[in-house]
C-alpha cells in the first residue's frame, strides 16, 4: 500500500490519564465460553460458573478418631464391645444397650450411637471395654452435611483457582469444574535490531527480551500463548503479522513500533486492518505511547518497545483486560522520592517492614528496576517531591 493509499487514523481517546486508560480497559475485558476442566487441570483457571455440593459433605455419620462407638448415657462404665466399623466396612446393626462397637477414624457411627470414646480415654480387656470418663454426646462425633449440604455455595463463579481450592471441589463431588476458555494472545514484537537473548550483539543489535518475558507474563495471568513473532519495522510485515494474529488470538499484544516515528507503522496498520482505536497515548511514565483498540471480539493492546515499559503496561493493562482482577491497596513509602515527571509516574517498589522503596533506577529500559521489585506503585501526576510515610495507590507484582 502505497503512503497516499493509507487511510486515516480514526483517532479514540488521546493522552489521557491513567485512571480513565483503566476504565476504558475495564470496560472491554475479554470473556470466553466455559468448558469443561477436570480437576488436576484446574489450578490457574478460572471459574464460568459457581460450584455448589452435589451431596452432604461428609455424606454419612462417622467417626473423627480411633476408638469405640457408643452411647454417652452409658459412661462411664463397663461395656461389652460386639463387633467393629471400619472405614468403607460400616458395623452392620445398631448398637445395643450395654454394648460398644470398635471405630475407626472415617467409618460410620452405627445407629443408637451418640459419641466416640478414643483410644486414650478407656481400656478393653478381652471384650470388656473400661470407660473411666463421662463421655458428652457428639464427643468425637462428624455429622452427615456439617461441613456441606447439598446445593451450598462452594467456589464462586470468576474465581481464579488455587490447588487448595480443589479439596473443597472434590469434597463437593465435583470431578469436572465449568472454567472459562483460557483467553489466546498472540505477541508481536517489533523491531529490526531485536536478536535472540544470549546471542553475539553487533553494533546497532539489541537483545529481544519482550519475546522472553511477555509469554510468561501471559500465562501468569491465566491464558494461552498461541502465537509469538518478530516483526519487522515494515508496514506490509506489520500488517501481515496483525491479520494474522487477529485470526488467531483474543487478544494481541504489540512491543514497539507505536508511537509516531518513520519506522512505526503499527497505528496505520491497524487502522487499515479496521481496529477500532479506543485509547492512544497515557500520560503514564513509562508507557506514554501506550494503545488500545478492538476489533469485534478482539482487543489489541499496543505497548512502548522499552522492556520495563512493555512489562510495566502488561501488567496494569494487560492483566486486567485479560480479567485479572489485581489487588490494588494503599502502601506508605519508606523513603522520600522525587519523581522526574509530571505524569502519573508508575514505579518499581521493594516491600520493607516501613513500607515501599522506590528503585534506584527508574527508566524504561532499567530492567534491574524488576530484579527486587514487590510492587508496582502510582505517583499521581504532578507529584513531585514525596516524603516518607507518604501513601500511593500500589499493586503487587505477584498473581
Amino acid at each position: 500500500m502505497r503512503a497516499a493509499d493509507t487511510p486515516a487514523v480514526v483517532s479514540g481517546e488521546r493522552n489521557i490519564g491513567f485512571g480513565r486508560a483503566r476504565e476504558i480497559v475495564a470496560e472491554h475485558v475479554i470473556t470466553t465460553e466455559p468448558e469443561g476442566v477436570v480437576l488436576a487441570e484446574a489450578v490457574g483457571r478460572r471459574l464460568a460458573n459457581a460450584v455448589t455440593a452435589r451431596a452432604d459433605h461428609p455424606s454419612f455419620t462417622n467417626s473423627s478418631m480411633d476408638g469405640w462407638a457408643v452411647s454417652a448415657g452409658a459412661t462411664p462404665g463397663r461395656l461389652a464391645v460386639v463387633g467393629e466399623s471400619a472405614a468403607g466396612i460400616p458395623f452392620d446393626g445398631p448398637l445395643e444397650p450395654g454394648t460398644a462397637i470398635a471405630i475407626s477414624t472415617g467409618a460410620p457411627l452405627p445407629d443408637g450411637a451418640d459419641a466416640v470414646v478414643p483410644h486414650e480415654q478407656a481400656t478393653q480387656v478381652g471384650a470388656i471395654l473400661e470407660i473411666s470418663v463421662r463421655v458428652r454426646p457428639g464427643a468425637y462425633v462428624r455429622r452427615q452435611g456439617d461441613d456441606l449440604r447439598t446445593g451450598d455455595l462452594v467456589l464462586p463463579a470468576g474465581l481464579r483457582i488455587a490447588a487448595h481450592h480443589l479439596a473443597a471441589a472434590a469434597g463437593a463431588g465435583r470431578p469436572e469444574l465449568e472454567c472459562a476458555r483460557r483467553p489466546r494472545v498472540a505477541l508481536l514484537v517489533s523491531g529490526y535490531e531485536l536478536i535472540p537473548v544470549g546471542q553475539h550483539l553487533k553494533p546497532g543489535e539489541v537483545w529481544d527480551i519482550a519475546s522472553a518475558v511477555m509469554p510468561a507474563l501471559i500465562r501468569d495471568a491465566g491464558s494461552e500463548v498461541v502465537l509469538v513473532r518478530t516483526v519487522d519495522d515494515d508496514r506490509a510485515a506489520t500488517e501481515q503479522a496483525l491479520s494474522l494474529a487477529l485470526g488467531a488470538a483474543d487478544l494481541i499484544i504489540t512491543t514497539g513500533g507505536i508511537s509516531v516515528g518513520d519506522h512505526d507503522h503499527l497505528r496505520p496498520a491497524l487502522v487499515g486492518l479496521g481496529v477500532e482505536e479506543l485509547f492512544w497515548g497515557v500520560r503514564i511514565r513509562p508507557g506514554h505511547p501506550a494503545w488500545f483498540g478492538r476489533l469485534g471480539p478482539a482487543r489489541v493492546l499496543g505497548l512502548p518497545g522499552n522492556p520495563v515499559a512493555s512489562v510495566v503496561c502488561f501488567w496494569v493493562f494487560g492483566r486486567a483486560v485479560l480479567g485479572c482482577a489485581d489487588p490494588w491497596t494503599t502502601l506508605p513509602l519508606a523513603e522520600d522520592y522525587t519523581s522526574p515527571t509530571t505524569r502519573a509516574d508508575l514505579i518499581r517498589c521493594t516491600e520493607v517492614a516501613d513500607g515501599l522503596i522506590p528503585a534506584t533506577h527508574q527508566a524504561s529500559h532499567h530492567v534491574t528496576s524488576l530484579a527486587a521489585a514487590t510492587h508496582i506503585a502510582v505517583v499521581p501526576e504532578g507529584g513531585g517531591e514525596l516524603r516518607k510515610g507518604d501513601h500511593l495507590a500500589a499493586v503487587p507484582l505477584s498473581g
